[in-house]
């Protein structure tokens, strides 16, 4: 993995990561004064227990609803995101796929459009996930 991994906010965006890069992903991040957001949603068969179990991996507001709009709407707002930037390490989707694909692709939509909507700003968004998804690059690419 390179050693300017993360150094461009051009670049912020959805990513695969490879199994064996999160220790790299870390040193990285580290290196970038960027926060690491872990997003375990292992559990989860349905989008709504994902967005609830990601509200409260996140620390969102109270008035965070548990939908993908205020998914959209937390993680673009600049008095939550913070000084610097993020990784989402979004871990455990594979049953979420399995269960429920469309809404998986739904997700994986918004945290897309989260990762664009930030990619200018001082406040840049990377959100990894750990399951192989058609059409979503490798973080390696990156």
């Amino acid at each position: 993995m390179r050693d300017t991994l993360f150094s461009d906010a051009t670049g912020a965006g959805l990513y695969c990561q490879p199994p064996d890069s999160r220790a790299a992903v870390e040193q990285a991040a580290l290196r970038q004064h960027l926060s690491l957001l872990p997003g375990d949603i292992s559990a989860c068969s349905s989008i709504q227990e994902a967005l609830a179990r990601l509200g409260s991996a996140l620390n969102f507001p109270d008035y965070y609803g548990s939908n993908l709009d205020a998914l959209f709407d937390c993680l673009t707002d600049p008095d939550w995101c913070g000084s610097s930037g993020q990784i989402l390490l979004l871990t455990g989707c594979d049953r979420l796929q399995q269960k429920a694909p469309g809404d998986f692709a739904r997700l994986l939509e918004v945290l897309d459009a989260t990762a664009e909507e930030r990619r200018g700003s001082s406040q840049p968004l990377w959100v990894l996930i750990d399951t192989p998804v058609p059409g979503i690059a490798p973080l390696s690419d990156a």
